[in-house]
């Protein structure tokens, strides 16, 4: 089956690959293509920002629920989608990691502390958090002494 797109004017053969899903439609997909879709989506984030800032913080709680939702029931293919990222973005995002853990060394002992102790953040309330988290910190500062 062709597609023609109603933006571009490109005819596609492979119709699942090169237009989204849209089952109002006599065909079952888009009248533009994932192109000129993306392109389109661009220029409305572009010209209304406040307007998509202001409907994220609005909603966030609910875009959350959809995520976490869309992960458990579509495991795999996410994680083949961050697999895929991170062998196209491999030095990329080893300097984001990189930095964002000397940015928030608190926060990232404190995660590597409960992972090795099998804690869960959402079962252990934040006092407790807060008791570890200074614990790691002294330990970091006894830690230099020792070493200088």
């Amino acid at each position: 089956m062709c597609k023609t797109c109603n933006k571009c004017n490109i005819t596609y053969d492979d119709v699942e690959s090169n237009f989204y899903k849209r089952p109002k439609n006599s065909d079952g997909f888009d009248g533009t293509c994932r192109k000129c879709s993306f392109e389109i989506q661009r220029k409305y984030l572009k010209n209304n920002k406040e307007k998509v800032v202001e409907y994220l913080k609005k909603n966030r709680e609910k875009i959350l629920e959809q995520r976490k939702k869309y992960y458990k029931n579509n495991r795999e293919k996410a994680l083949e989608k961050q697999r895929k990222h991170y062998e196209n973005n491999r030095e990329k995002v080893i300097v984001r990691v990189k930095k964002w853990r000397q940015e928030n060394k608190d926060e990232h002992s404190l995660k590597n502390f409960m992972k090795r102790n099998g804690l869960k953040k959402e079962l252990v309330d934040q006092n407790t958090c807060n008791v570890i988290t200074t614990i790691l910190k002294t330990k970091r500062v006894l830690i230099k002494k020792v070493n200088n």
